[in-house]
């Protein structure tokens, strides 16, 4: 490994399961022709709650232990749709 990527792998959150996982993702897109997610945005979701819900869709629900521990997308903290409830509790997974 370079010493740039040690360097960036010791000062992020991020570690060599983050490396499987995209490269599992590209070999999937390379073998296929086809984007593992394609998130989009919509009127009650942003980009980054629709590529949570590829990922819980393909994978199954997310572990308390993680979901409890990661940061909520920016997008969903005071948007409301128009039944009135949050963007994120609308969104099922």
């Amino acid at each position: 490994m370079s010493k740039i990527l040690r360097v960036w792998h010791s000062h992020s959150r991020y570690n060599t399961s983050a490396d499987i996982w995209s490269t599992a993702c590209m070999a999937f897109e390379l073998a296929t022709g086809d984007y593992l997610f394609e998130p989009h945005s919509g009127e009650d979701y942003c980009r980054d709650e629709d590529h949570l819900a590829h990922i819980i869709e393909l994978l199954g629900n997310i572990p308390r232990r993680i979901a409890q521990a990661a940061k909520t997308p920016s997008c969903s903290s005071t948007r409301r749709t128009s039944s009135g409830t949050s963007a994120d509790s609308s969104r099922g997974a």
